[in-house]
């Protein structure tokens, strides 16, 4: 068994990290199981700024669905009714969070299309996964293990992570 094990206070402070896309570990992501990578994989989208940006969102559809609003919002200056705001708001939540699966997608495949065909500094599906999520929403955190040094001085590898 290749797998260090995670001690309390180094998982605190990568899953504080993870959430807050600071990109700063104190072990090796590489060394930990599959069981804990999938975690931090899960905090790091869960602590997008782009799904923060949406629970506020979500909140204000379910209360205008649970509470009988007779009036909508103030739309500039216009007011508008609940079905109107309630649509907007669903095209908002719909719209970007496709906008966020389908980038994050996009990248994955681009990742895998560039670097796995030839077996590249041993990216699998996962790492690939965890690295193109890492890098679209900026949190810095790896699971290869020399990090992203295996990639300085290529080419292709910017391209996708930026």
């Amino acid at each position: 068994d290749n797998q260090d094990a995670l001690e309390f206070l180094d998982a605190v402070f990568l899953a504080v990290s993870a959430i807050t896309m600071t990109g700063l570990s104190t072990v090796d992501l590489s060394s930990q199981s599959i069981a804990s990578q999938v975690v931090v994989w899960v905090i790091m989208l869960v602590g997008s700024p782009m799904m923060m940006s949406l629970f506020p969102v979500a909140v204000r559809l379910f209360i205008m669905r649970s509470e009988n609003v007779s009036k909508g919002m103030a739309f500039f200056g216009l007011n508008t009714s609940q079905e109107d705001d309630s649509m907007a708001l669903k095209v908002i939540l719909v719209t970007v969070f496709l906008y966020w699966l389908l980038s994050q997608a996009l990248a994955w495949v681009l990742f895998m299309s560039i670097f796995a065909e030839e077996d590249h500094y041993g990216l699998t599906a996962w790492n690939a996964l965890f690295l193109s999520t890492s890098a679209w929403h900026n949190a810095g955190l790896v699971t290869l293990p020399n990090g992203s040094l295996p990639f300085r001085g290529d080419s292709n590898a910017p391209s996708v992570l930026i």
